[in-house]
């Protein structure tokens, strides 16, 4: 009889041991499903679907019975870049003019100039012979520097279909071989001149160049006194440039002009300001393009001519 008590008091202590035990996992085990089961509830767009259409009938009726109030929107304001636009439209608007400028280094016939060691360089004579033709059957009009700024600043008309023809460097050839033609075709020629380069060989001499001068159909600019890269030497060095030729000009050929024509076509802020306060207002630049403009005047834009027809410029 002892035996079955101890037998059954065992068997009713392991069943309270394991309902023990087993409450607390059932517990934590439900505690776990609800928390994934809310988690699951957040994330699910299906459930979230489903709560936001239930709801939505209260929110359509609570809305409808609210007085309705007056919704202030914010000013609209413009664009930016039209804003921009309308306020650019009250200023007075750039003076610009289209007036292609070409420019040559030499001009002589191809076989000199391979022999020189220039032909890159070069526009065969008979290729610029058929070039002025082609300017004088298409009834372009030359023009100088000087027409071309001063229509600029006073905002004055030009001949019709106005073009310019600029010579630089000095050399012999462009006495030799280009004037002649200029002079038979009836055009205007702006040559450029480094004048302590005048008489050197393969450039034209004083003499030569105060022929031209002399000529009413041609204009003569400064283009330094030794043709110095000038953005490259010092402001003394600068002002000596343009000033001694300026003196040249001005002493040995009764001319002083106020447009320059850059060395190479190079230039800084440093040679800008030595220019203006020697009373520079335009200078001829070697930046392609027709487009001249009244805020670019130092930077007057030319197109260089090589062995082709004028037509491939879009002339």
């Amino acid at each position: 009889m002892r035996k079955k008590k101890s037998k059954k008091v065992t068997k009713k202590r392991s069943q309270k041991t394991y309902r023990s035990l087993l409450f607390p996992r059932l517990t934590i085990m439900s505690l776990l499903g609800l928390l994934l089961f809310g988690i699951f509830f957040q994330r699910s767009p299906t459930i979230k679907l489903q709560s936001n259409i239930q709801t939505l009938p209260k929110t359509l009726t609570l809305r409808r019975e609210a007085t309705p109030t007056q919704t202030v929107l914010p000013e609209k304001k413009p664009h930016a870049l039209i804003a921009k636009a309308l306020a650019d439209d009250s200023k007075p608007q750039e003076y610009c003019i289209n007036v292609p400028i070409l420019f040559y280094h030499h001009v002589q016939p191809i076989a000199e100039a391979m022999v020189l060691g220039h032909a890159q360089f070069t526009v065969d004579s008979e290729i610029f012979r058929t070039q002025m033709e082609y300017l004088k059957a298409n009834t372009y009009t030359a023009v100088s520097l000087d027409s071309i700024v001063d229509a600029i600043i006073n905002r004055r008309s030009l001949p019709s279909k106005p073009i310019a023809l600029t010579f630089d460097d000095g050399f012999a050839d462009m006495y030799q071989y280009a004037y002649p033609l200029l002079k038979q075709y009836g055009f205007i020629g702006n040559f450029a001149i480094p004048t302590g380069l005048l008489g050197a060989t393969d450039y034209m001499t004083w003499d030569q160049v105060t022929e031209i001068a002399r000529d009413q159909n041609m204009r003569v600019y400064n283009h330094s006194f030794m043709h110095a890269g000038l953005k490259y030497i010092s402001k003394d060095e600068v002002s000596d440039e343009i000033t001694i030729a300026q003196k040249d000009i001005q002493e040995k050929l009764g001319l002083r002009s106020n447009i320059f024509v850059y060395p190479f076509g190079e230039y800084n802020q440093q040679v800008l300001e030595e220019l203006r306060s020697h009373g520079y207002i335009a200078a001829a630049s070697t930046l392609p393009g027709i487009l001249q403009c009244e805020s670019e005047l130092m930077f007057l834009r030319r197109i260089r001519i090589g062995n082709v027809p004028l037509s491939f410029y879009g002339l």
